[in-house]
């Protein structure tokens, strides 16, 4: 289960999901960088796919 920090929550296997007040949803992975954020609107198919696969579970 997930658990909610602010502003998003942390999943056991996607780590921080976010949603921007925008609608923009967005995921920081644990590993190897996790400072990273990767957001369904990257422009990249490699990020869409990433976003959806925890968004979507």
């Amino acid at each position: 289960d997930a658990t909610p920090i602010a502003p998003g929550m942390v999943d056991p296997d996607c780590n921080v999901l976010s949603l921007r007040s925008s609608g923009v949803k967005c995921i920081t992975p644990a590993a190897p960088n996790p400072t990273a954020q990767i957001c369904s609107d990257a422009g990249t198919a490699a990020a869409a796919n990433a976003v959806d696969d925890c968004w979507g579970r």
